[in-house]
């Protein structure tokens, strides 16, 4: 591996952010103002007398859009790849490039949409540890790289060829981008 000084293509060392972007209009509108709305709703239904309902249809739609905004607050963590290895910012991920053996991009076909992984494959015990045996042979790659697995999808900014691209840049072999 290149650890000594990788350059990227301006000649700096690359540090790239995959982050979630916080979601498109039609997220917000679904997880965000439809429950609102049920709940302004809920509200009138309480204040008409109907306080069972009411309150059933608060707490059902009220919970909703603040689950939301804790689900995409918890997506917005970013994955860090620069000089001092592969992290996230919710601390459940930190490789030293030392640590990083290799990286797969793997492709999950589904009948609506396909699943994209990308997973980082190092003798440091990863999160995934319970299922590394099942998703290691479920893409054909060593049970090392199934515990550190991070979905990849349309939502993620940059596109994985961008991160591939960083992660040859330090001197991991990268394998499926």
């Amino acid at each position: 591996m290149n650890q000594e000084n990788p350059m990227g293509a301006a000649g700096r060392p690359v540090r790239l952010e995959a982050r979630r972007r916080l979601g498109t209009a039609r997220n917000v509108f679904l997880l965000m103002v439809v429950p609102a709305v049920f709940a302004i709703f809920s509200v009138l239904l309480i204040m008409g007398g109907e306080v069972l309902f009411g309150v059933i249809g608060l707490l059902l739609f009220g919970v909703l859009p603040v689950g939301a905004l804790i689900m995409k607050r918890r997506d917005a963590v970013p994955l860090i790849i620069d000089e001092a290895g592969v992290r996230n910012g919710r601390g459940s991920l930190d490789l030293s490039w030392e640590q990083v053996r290799g990286v797969y991009y793997r492709v999950e076909r589904g009948r609506g949409a396909d699943n994209h992984w990308l997973l980082i494959d190092s003798p440091v015990p990863g999160r995934f540890r319970f299922m590394a045996a099942l998703i290691a042979k479920k893409f054909g790659i060593p049970k090392e790289a199934a515990q550190h697995s991070i979905p990849w999808d349309s939502d993620v900014s940059p596109e994985i060829e961008e991160v591939a691209a960083a992660f040859r840049s330090y001197g991991v072999p990268v394998d499926g981008a």
